[in-house]
């Protein structure tokens, strides 16, 4: 046995996220499973694919909403680029799309009593949160956008958009320039 990647340390944490169960009478052979999460306003907060075998399946919201866009190459070892905010209390639909079917549930978030944290401190923080989750995908359109440029210069696809744009230019003074 090699080296714990613990390194020796357990505490039994525990799990923050909500089990949502279904059950399927037969296997679905065509489409397919989907739980959404969404605000009362409609907007869908996460989506979930579900499993589609006979039985009690079960998918967990982690009471996150979807992780933002990550710049390529810029995910950390911790994976803290792939987290989003934990969801406020209030009110949401959980959604189950099984195939042609669709049931809709509510479910209501509370504050953790045992949190110290007041509603208005919760704003705060989940306002701060998204401020850096846009933030974070504006990042990753931004290297996405510098990739592609990246990649045309390699391929000499500008120079090729140039000399196109300088033919066309010549067809037009030849055109209007007697």
């Amino acid at each position: 046995s090699g080296f714990p990647l613990n390194l020796g340390w357990e505490a039994p944490n525990k799990d923050e996220s909500v089990a949502f169960k279904y059950y399927l009478k037969k296997r679905m052979i065509s489409g397919d499973v989907e739980i959404m999460v969404k605000d009362m306003k409609d907007s869908v907060i996460r989506k979930m694919e579900g499993s589609n075998k006979k039985g009690i399946n079960e998918v967990n919201w982690d009471m996150r909403m979807t992780p933002p866009k990550v710049a390529k190459g810029g995910s950390k070892p911790d994976y803290g680029g792939f987290i989003a905010p934990k969801v406020l209390p209030g009110m949401y639909k959980i959604v189950f799309k099984i195939g042609d079917s669709t049931y809709e549930r509510k479910m209501n978030v509370k504050l953790n009593p045992k949190s110290t944290m007041t509603l208005e401190d919760c704003n705060k923080q989940f306002a701060a949160a998204k401020q850096c989750m846009k933030m974070h995908e504006s990042l990753a359109v931004l290297v996405d956008s510098v990739a592609v440029v990246e990649a045309k210069l390699k391929t000499g696809g500008v120079q090729k958009d140039i000399d196109s744009i300088a033919s066309f230019k010549n067809t037009l003074l030849f055109i209007f320039i007697p």
